[in-house]
């Protein structure tokens, strides 16, 4: 999937989303275009998705089958 973005100096261009996440972790990137809302999103103002304080923790017991089993693999 490729995401519209515009960088610090104003020039637009399409990337992926796994090079967005990079770009904005260097501070390159000023804006992008968040297609599920169908809007810009200014990466200083937020919000951005996958910041730490929004990462619900859970500390129960671990009750996906994958993670059980590689568990019992090692």
């Amino acid at each position: 999937m490729t995401i519209k973005v515009m960088y610090r100096d104003g020039v637009y261009d399409m990337i992926s989303a796994f090079t967005l996440d990079q770009l904005i972790r260097d501070d390159k990137v000023k804006k992008f275009y968040r297609y599920s809302e169908e809007k810009w999103i200014d990466v200083e103002m937020g919000p951005l998705r996958n910041q730490i304080q929004d990462i619900p923790t859970y500390n129960g017991a671990e009750r996906r089958l994958s993670e059980i089993i590689a568990r019992q693999l090692v």
